[in-house]
Protein backbone atom coordinates (compact mmCIF):
# COMPACT_ATOMS: atom_id res chain seq x y z
CA UNK A 1 0.00 0.00 0.00
CA UNK A 2 1.41 3.08 -1.22
CA UNK A 3 1.20 6.24 1.20
CA UNK A 4 1.85 9.91 -0.41
CA UNK A 5 2.91 11.98 2.41
CA UNK A 6 0.94 15.09 3.77
CA UNK A 7 1.50 18.55 3.30
CA UNK A 8 0.87 21.12 5.34
CA UNK A 9 0.40 24.66 4.06
CA UNK A 10 0.83 27.86 6.17
CA UNK A 11 -0.99 31.06 5.52
CA UNK A 12 0.79 34.04 6.89
CA UNK A 13 -0.91 36.62 6.94
CA UNK A 14 0.68 40.01 7.62
CA UNK A 15 -0.19 41.46 11.22
CA UNK A 16 -2.45 44.67 11.10
CA UNK A 17 -1.87 47.65 13.25
CA UNK A 18 -4.67 48.79 15.85
CA UNK A 19 -5.52 51.33 13.12
CA UNK A 20 -5.78 49.15 9.97
CA UNK A 21 -7.18 46.41 12.22
CA UNK A 22 -10.20 49.30 12.88
CA UNK A 23 -10.40 50.14 9.60
CA UNK A 24 -10.90 47.37 8.43
CA UNK A 25 -13.50 46.08 10.72
CA UNK A 26 -15.29 49.19 10.37
CA UNK A 27 -15.32 48.50 6.73
CA UNK A 28 -16.28 44.94 6.73
CA UNK A 29 -19.61 46.26 8.68
CA UNK A 30 -20.46 48.39 6.25
CA UNK A 31 -20.32 46.08 3.66
CA UNK A 32 -22.68 43.89 5.32
CA UNK A 33 -25.10 46.43 6.31
CA UNK A 34 -25.22 47.35 2.90
CA UNK A 35 -25.70 44.20 1.22
CA UNK A 36 -22.23 44.79 -0.66
CA UNK A 37 -21.10 42.08 -2.73
CA UNK A 38 -17.01 41.37 -2.76
CA UNK A 39 -15.45 40.56 -6.19
CA UNK A 40 -11.92 40.79 -5.63
CA UNK A 41 -9.53 38.94 -2.86
CA UNK A 42 -6.23 40.23 -1.63
CA UNK A 43 -4.84 37.21 -4.57
CA UNK A 44 -6.97 39.12 -7.36
CA UNK A 45 -5.46 42.15 -6.06
CA UNK A 46 -1.85 40.93 -5.92
CA UNK A 47 -2.44 39.48 -9.68
CA UNK A 48 -3.69 42.87 -10.73
CA UNK A 49 -0.54 44.55 -9.15
CA UNK A 50 2.01 41.80 -11.44
CA UNK A 51 -0.04 42.73 -14.48
CA UNK A 52 0.22 46.56 -14.11
CA UNK A 53 4.12 45.66 -13.02
CA UNK A 54 4.85 44.03 -16.68
CA UNK A 55 3.55 46.99 -18.66
CA UNK A 56 6.21 49.15 -20.85
CA UNK A 57 4.45 52.47 -19.75
CA UNK A 58 3.26 53.83 -16.54
CA UNK A 59 -0.38 53.65 -15.53
CA UNK A 60 -2.55 55.98 -13.37
CA UNK A 61 -5.31 55.25 -10.99
CA UNK A 62 -8.81 56.80 -9.63
CA UNK A 63 -10.75 55.08 -6.70
CA UNK A 64 -13.96 54.88 -4.90
CA UNK A 65 -13.80 54.28 -0.97
CA UNK A 66 -17.07 51.74 -0.69
CA UNK A 67 -18.26 54.30 1.91
CA UNK A 68 -17.97 57.30 0.09
CA UNK A 69 -21.09 58.82 -2.29
CA UNK A 70 -21.05 57.69 -6.07
CA UNK A 71 -19.51 61.61 -7.29
CA UNK A 72 -16.75 61.95 -5.71
CA UNK A 73 -13.97 59.16 -7.04
CA UNK A 74 -10.99 60.68 -6.57
CA UNK A 75 -8.57 62.49 -8.61
CA UNK A 76 -6.21 60.52 -11.43
CA UNK A 77 -2.98 59.59 -9.87
CA UNK A 78 0.01 57.45 -10.40
CA UNK A 79 1.35 56.99 -7.43
CA UNK A 80 0.15 53.47 -5.54
CA UNK A 81 0.68 54.37 -2.39
CA UNK A 82 -2.43 56.98 -2.66
CA UNK A 83 -4.53 54.52 -3.73
CA UNK A 84 -3.84 51.07 -2.31
CA UNK A 85 -3.55 51.71 1.17
CA UNK A 86 -7.02 49.89 2.15
CA UNK A 87 -7.84 47.67 -0.30
CA UNK A 88 -10.74 46.18 1.39
CA UNK A 89 -12.42 49.51 1.41
CA UNK A 90 -12.04 49.54 -2.65
CA UNK A 91 -15.66 49.64 -4.15
CA UNK A 92 -13.41 49.90 -7.67
CA UNK A 93 -10.53 51.10 -9.21
CA UNK A 94 -10.06 52.99 -12.68
CA UNK A 95 -7.01 52.75 -14.31
CA UNK A 96 -5.66 54.26 -17.46
CA UNK A 97 -2.48 54.33 -19.76
CA UNK A 98 -0.10 57.38 -18.93
CA UNK A 99 0.73 58.50 -22.62
CA UNK A 100 3.57 60.78 -23.72
CA UNK A 101 2.32 63.33 -26.04
CA UNK A 102 4.28 62.52 -28.22
CA UNK A 103 3.31 59.01 -28.67
CA UNK A 104 -0.30 60.34 -30.38
CA UNK A 105 -3.88 58.49 -30.05
CA UNK A 106 -1.61 55.16 -31.76
CA UNK A 107 0.11 55.00 -28.69
CA UNK A 108 -2.56 55.59 -26.30
CA UNK A 109 -4.63 53.00 -28.59
CA UNK A 110 -1.73 50.48 -28.01
CA UNK A 111 -1.20 50.65 -24.53
CA UNK A 112 -4.91 50.43 -23.74
CA UNK A 113 -4.87 47.07 -25.55
CA UNK A 114 -1.54 46.36 -23.60
CA UNK A 115 -3.37 46.78 -20.47
CA UNK A 116 -6.37 44.99 -21.80
CA UNK A 117 -4.37 42.04 -22.52
CA UNK A 118 -2.35 41.99 -19.10
CA UNK A 119 -5.99 41.71 -17.16
CA UNK A 120 -7.49 39.36 -19.34
CA UNK A 121 -4.66 37.37 -18.52
CA UNK A 122 -4.66 37.91 -14.85
CA UNK A 123 -8.23 36.87 -15.16
CA UNK A 124 -9.26 40.27 -13.29
CA UNK A 125 -12.97 40.83 -12.89
CA UNK A 126 -13.02 44.89 -14.53
CA UNK A 127 -15.35 46.25 -17.02
CA UNK A 128 -14.74 49.47 -19.12
CA UNK A 129 -16.55 52.58 -17.69
CA UNK A 130 -16.65 55.74 -20.01
CA UNK A 131 -13.46 54.25 -21.68
CA UNK A 132 -11.25 53.64 -18.36
CA UNK A 133 -10.46 50.08 -17.16
CA UNK A 134 -12.87 49.30 -13.65
CA UNK A 135 -11.86 47.08 -11.84
CA UNK A 136 -14.16 46.51 -9.32
CA UNK A 137 -13.97 45.13 -5.33
CA UNK A 138 -17.33 45.20 -4.40
CA UNK A 139 -20.53 45.71 -6.25
CA UNK A 140 -24.00 47.19 -4.61
CA UNK A 141 -27.11 45.20 -4.51
CA UNK A 142 -29.07 45.34 -7.98
CA UNK A 143 -25.57 46.55 -10.03
CA UNK A 144 -24.62 44.35 -13.12
CA UNK A 145 -21.51 45.58 -14.23
CA UNK A 146 -21.03 44.67 -17.97
CA UNK A 147 -18.00 42.77 -17.43
CA UNK A 148 -15.19 41.89 -20.26
CA UNK A 149 -13.92 38.66 -21.17
CA UNK A 150 -11.01 37.17 -19.33
CA UNK A 151 -8.37 34.88 -21.05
Amino acid sequence: MRRTPHKVLFVIRPMRTPFQQQIHDRVARYVEREGLTSIMSNTKWRRMLQAIDSLPFAVTFRFKDVRDAEATPTDWDPDRAHNFGFLSSVEWLEIKPLCSESGGSHGADESSLQLRQAMQNARLPFSIVDGHFRVWGYIRPGMSPAWEPVG
